[in-house]
């Protein structure tokens, strides 16, 4: 079975209802990004957005607004629960309109995109454990009692490693059930996964993709306003582990001092270094930032494939391992018969 067929097979069973709201909160971000007003916006999205929950939280939102009550108020009331945190952070954020839109759709570019890719290429490699592990548990359950029944009626003394080999048989046989279950629901760890905190067990990349998100706005925020915009977002609502980074290099900017201690306290290498003073300089091509963020997210990729096939492929020798000690256990006793005729 081919990997792409896997994939499928083991979308979480949230899929549709994690499409339906990306796509409606996409709706929102595309929508202020185009120059729409929020409300404008606001009710766009509480019209035509299929998800239902942000429908509601939309249409509440458009209405406070209309009855000119406080934005940041609404984004703390019960009726905006449905929107994730970081949405309601940069909705109620110091930022313009075509900004806040920006914002949402670099942070849905890099970091959901992120997170489907991840849910995918893991469950390949947790199916391939689970049928892995079921195959070496049948050859531990089945095959080796047989041969248990031939060595005990021969009344020989066994080698350690086959004696070791038939106990583990006989705790498997024991516990069957339970050891079995394991395997059989281990591809539902997919759903976990796909959890948001998933990827932050491993920190360097994700950290990576948090400064890809950054650089993938600034060629839509005007120069002048960049330093204000990384003030802004700088906050671990939304960028979890270099929030805080980002601030400091945003108030540098604005106080016209070198920023070389927060790209070090970021962990910036240099071309996200250099990336960060293109995206701010008057004389800036947003082409040229643009396509080194495609650097630097190819990089991200090739980096999270490098992982999945080695352990890929150390799942491949694991296999191979515990059918040779299967072999090897049931081998020794018959060399052992042969070396007494």
């Amino acid at each position: 079975m081919s990997p792409s067929l896997f994939r499928m097979l083991m979308e979480p069973p949230a899929a549709a209802f994690e499409s339906e709201r990306r796509e409606s909160l996409a709706m929102v971000g595309l929508a202020l990004a185009g120059g729409e007003p929020l409300p404008k916006a606001l009710a766009m999205a509480a019209e035509k957005a299929s998800w239902p929950a942000g429908r509601g939280a939309f249409a509440f939102l458009r209405e406070g607004i209309a009855q000119g009550r406080s934005l940041r108020d609404l984004l703390t009331q019960p009726g905006c629960t449905a929107l994730p945190g970081p949405v309601r952070a940069v909705l109620g954020a110091d930022l313009d309109d075509r900004e806040k839109g920006a914002v949402l759709v670099a942070r849905a570019t890099v970091q959901d995109t992120n997170h489907r890719e991840i849910a995918k290429e893991f469950s390949y490699v947790l199916v391939q454990l689970a049928i892995a592990g079921q195959v070496l548990i049948a050859l531990v359950m089945f095959v080796l009692p047989q041969f248990k029944e031939i060595f005990l009626g021969m009344k020989m003394e066994l080698p350690w490693a086959t004696t070791i080999l038939l106990e583990v048989s006989d705790f498997l046989v024991g516990w069957w059930f339970p050891i079995v279950s394991l395997f059989v629901l281990l591809p539902g760890l997919v759903g976990l996964i796909g959890m948001p905190w998933f990827p932050y067990l491993w920190r360097g990349p994700q950290r990576l993709r948090e400064m890809a998100t950054v650089l993938r706005l600034l060629p839509e925020v005007a120069p002048h306003r960049v330093p204000h915009v990384l003030s802004v977002i700088g906050h671990p609502l939304l960028l979890p582990l270099t929030g805080d980074a980002f601030r400091a290099y945003g108030e540098a900017l604005q106080r016209q001092e070198p920023p070389q201690a927060a790209l070090a306290r970021m962990g910036a290498d240099p071309l996200v270094a250099c990336l960060l003073h293109l995206g701010q300089s008057e004389g800036r091509s947003p082409q040229v930032v643009r396509e080194g963020v495609g650097l630097l997210e190819t990089r991200l990729r090739a980096g999270r494939r490098r992982f999945l096939m080695a352990a890929e492929n150390l799942l491949m020798l694991g296999i191979g391992l515990g059918v040779a000690v299967v072999c090897i256990g049931v081998m020794l006793p018959m060399v052992s018969i042969l070396g007494a005729l």
